[in-house]
Formats: structure tokens, C-alpha cells, sequence
């Protein structure tokens, strides 16, 4: 979307939209203002009294308003708003809803980038706004890139596609490519390492497993800042510990957390972040084979640990915990934030609206939580709980990856993943319910995460 200030001359063939704030009670209202030869003119009013509270029903009403102007030429004219946040809550909202994901039928256009439409901003102090808006376009351009790999279908965007998306992304953009390091570790060097935890979630598949590393240096300290870490499942059958047929619906969007923090650090790399950042992304599909893993298998993690296969259906974290231990034996980070569709019972507990998040650090849990409300995508602090490591224990190897006791819910996944860890400062982020709403992605925490990095 190009974004150009607005001139004092005649617009032709462009739809203005008028926005004002208010403390009416009607917290949000749509409705045509004026209509003429050469405009027709909206009026979009914004009641901004109990804003935090309201502001994910505003975000939902923008967008499913603002999706019938897609592939539209428009005028936002923000001179009647005051606040900056209200502004980027509107701005937002907007190039989510006028966005085209992943679509093929017979009149799909087969491009990504589609065609550049114009949205011109009309306000009173466009400097003030500049800074906001670019970063927003730039946010926005990396969530649109993970909204369409994770709505594309599994047949489609499989590991091998999924790689080669990131190397033809930035070998279109040399600034870009000469700022992150790609590499795409194939199953056989994981193979060689011993990350085994990963490896055997791949056994039921005929394709195989890989994992995406891209590295950015911002600074030239030999530290890493942050090391992101995203589950890369591209399509969850649960193994032998099968799913239901419609629990199967939206297992596509099980690689969600992969594309996220892909699209997180090339977000950040083209802000200039000034931290040194790694995104790592194993990617496998989970599916039922002849030699796929069973329950009862004992796996040998990349960090020592046997782990007991008593749940094939939990395979997330087992991508993730050697996925983790590579980061850290080949970067030493100084924070690890994972992400991951890890749980339905997170799901169940936060719904649509709210990522769970799990911290051992309270700094970094501090940080991420306002770097999340600036962006306005929400999370809600759940608590890690050391009785589920006797829960985990196993009679034969050093734990088990699943247990059927619900006695302490959804804290018996990142109790594994924290095994993991090695006392790193580290954050869990369950975006289980977040990531996809009426089968479509909503590429949640992209905004945030970059936040956090840039």
C-alpha cells in the first residue's frame, strides 16, 4: 500500500473516510456522511471512553467494516483525532482488513504483492504521524507475509516451499539480504547433531524435515540479544495419538509460530533494529506412517535428556525443546522467546482475543507485555508451576512428553519446555486461540515481536 500525505487538490475516483472520536455510548458507528460526483465521503466515529476495554471489539468492527473498500484507492482523514494510539488502532485495523491472504480459484491473481492502491492521510500534523505510519507499513507488510504462509494449504506451503519463500523474499530485496543470514539445516546435518526429539516427529512423514535460521546483527557486540524460536508443524494429524476429523480443520495453522518469528526479524532488520537477533524455525509435518513415532518410544534430546513418547499428539514441544537447545549452544542468547500453537487448553482459557504467556523472568515478561499493549495485541501472564515436573517424571527415561493428570491444566507444556531452558531468561507464548479466527490467520504477535527487537 503506498502511503502519500494529502494535498490541497481535487481527489477523483476516491473514498474519503472521516474519522472522529467521542464519548458516546455507541462505541462505534459507520455511516455515509455525504456523497458527491468525485467522492463519496464516511463517517466513522470511534467512542473512545472505556477504550482498553473496548478496543479488540473497535479492532473486530474496523476490519470487518474496511474489508469490503480491498483493492481501493482511499482518503483516511484523521484531522478530528487527537490521540496517536487511537490513530495506529485505526490504521491498523485497516491494512489488516483491506490485506488479501492466500486465495486460489479461478479468478485469483497469482501474486503475492497484488497491485499498489493508494491510501492518502489527511491530518493536521502529518510530521507527528510519519514515523508511525512507516513503521506500521512495515509491520503490516511482515504480517501479511505470515497471514498468507499460514493460510496456504499444507500440500502447498510444505518445509522445502516454506525455506525457499524467506530466500526468494530477500533475494528481491538486497538492502534486505545484505543484512540477515540464511541457512537451511537439512534433516541430515540434524541427524548428525542428535536432535532427536525433533527428528521423531518427522518419522510418519514422506517429506523431509528442515529448519530455518536467519541471522541479523545490529550491533557488534559477539552477543545475541534475542533468539526467537517458532513451532514449525505444518500439518498436525497428532501420529498415532490421532485427532478428531474436525479438530483437524485448522492443523494447517500449527506452523504458525515458524512464520511469525521469520517474518519477525526481516520486520526488524528493515527497521534497523540495533539488536542481534536469530529466528529459528523447525519445520515437519506430524502424520501417521509406517515408521512413524509411537507411543512408548524413548528419544534422546540435543541436550541429554531421554524423553518417553506417552502423547504423539504432543509434538510441538518436541520441535521446540531442540530447536531451544540449538539456539543456545550455538548462540548463548541473552533471551529466548518461543512461540508456538501448543495447546487447546490455553486455548480453551484465553479464547481468541489473548495469547498465553509464560515467563521465568519478570523483566523480560515486563518488557514484552508493554511492547505488546503498544502494538494493542494482548497477553495474559499464566503461571509456571513446579509440581507438573513430578507429572512429567517417567519410569524410564528422564521424563515423558505428555500426561493424561489435568490436576495442574495449562502448565504441563511449558513445564517441559522449561527443561529445556538451562536458567536462560525466556519467554513461552501459546498463541493456540490467537492465531486464527473462522479459519483465517490473524498473524497475531508479529507486530509485538518486533516491537520487542527492533
Amino acid at each position: 500500500m503506498e502511503v502519500l500525505k494529502y494535498e490541497n487538490k481535487k481527489y477523483s475516483n476516491l473514498i474519503e473516510f472521516k474519522f472522529n472520536t467521542s464519548t458516546y455510548n455507541t462505541f462505534y458507528s459507520f455511516d455515509i456522511e455525504t456523497k458527491n460526483k468525485e467522492n463519496l465521503i464516511y463517517e466513522v466515529n470511534i467512542c473512545t471512553k472505556n477504550y482498553n476495554k473496548n478496543k479488540n471489539r473497535i479492532i473486530r468492527e474496523l476490519r470487518k467494516s474496511f474489508s469490503q473498500f480491498k483493492n481501493k484507492d482511499i482518503i483516511l482523514n484523521f484531522e478530528n483525532v487527537k490521540e496517536l494510539k487511537v490513530i495506529k488502532l485505526i490504521y491498523g485495523a485497516i491494512l489488516f482488513a483491506v490485506d488479501t491472504s492466500f486465495v486460489l480459484n479461478k479468478n485469483a491473481i497469482e501474486n503475492i504483492d497484488g497491485i499498489e492502491y493508494k491510501t492518502i492521510i489527511k491530518t493536521n500534523n502529518y510530521k507527528e504521524l510519519e514515523k508511525m505510519l512507516v513503521e506500521e507499513n512495515i509491520k503490516y507488510k511482515y504480517v501479511s507475509n505470515s497471514r498468507y504462509l499460514q493460510d496456504g494449504p499444507p500440500n502447498i506451503i510444505d518445509a522445502e516451499c516454506f525455506c525457499n519463500f524467506f530466500i526468494w523474499k530477500l533475494n528481491q530485496n538486497k538492502a534486505l539480504k545484505d543484512k540477515i543470514k540464511i541457512k537451511v539445516v537439512e534433516k541430515e546435518e540434524l541427524e548428525e547433531r542428535g536432535m532427536d526429539l525433533m527428528l521423531s516427529v518427522n518419522k510418519g512423514s514422506s517429506k523431509p524435515m528442515k529448519m530455518l535460521v536467519m541471522e541479523y546483527m545490529g550491533n557488534t557486540k559477539n552477543t545475541i540479544d534475542y533468539a526467537l524460536v517458532g513451532k514449525g508443524i505444518i500439518m498436525d494429524s497428532g501420529g498415532y495419538s490421532i485427532k478428531p476429523k474436525w479438530s483437524q480443520i485448522d492443523m494447517k495453522f500449527d506452523m504458525a509460530g515458524a512464520s511469525i518469528v521469520a517474518n519477525a526479524i526481516l520486520g526488524a532488520a528493515e527497521l534497523n533494529s540495533n539488536k542481534n537477533i536469530v529466528a529459528i524455525a523447525p519445520l515437519t509435518e506430524n502424520l501417521v506412517g509406517p515408521s512413524a513415532s509411537l507411543v512408548g518410544d524413548i528419544y534422546k534430546s540435543y541436550n541429554g535428556k531421554f524423553v518417553e513418547i506417552t502423547n504423539t499428539d504432543a509434538e510441538g514441544r518436541l520441535v521446540l525443546a531442540d530447536a531451544i537447545t540449538y539456539a543456545i549452544k550455538e548462540y548463548g542468547p541473552t533471551n529466548i522467546i518461543d512461540i508456538a500453537t501448543l495447546t487447546g487448553v490455553v486455548k480453551m482459557a484465553m479464547g481468541a482475543n489473548y495469547t498465553g504467556a509464560f515467563s521465568n523472568n519478570e523483566d523480560l515478561y515486563n518488557l514484552f507485555l508493554e511492547k505488546s499493549q503498544e502494538e494493542n495485541e494482548d497477553i495474559w501472564r499464566l503461571p509456571l508451576q513446579q509440581e507438573c515436573k513430578e507429572l512429567l517424571k517417567s519410569n524410564v527415561a528422564d521424563l515423558k512428553n505428555a500426561t493424561p493428570d489435568l490436576t495442574y491444566g495449562l502448565s504441563v507444556a511449558p513445564a517441559f519446555l522449561e527443561e529445556f531452558i538451562e536458567g536462560n531468561n525466556w519467554l513461552h507464548l501459546d498463541i493456540a486461540g490467537s492465531s486464527a479466527l473462522h479459519n483465517k490467520s490473524t498473524g497475531v504477535m508479529v507486530k509485538s515481536i518486533i516491537n520487542i527487537i527492533k
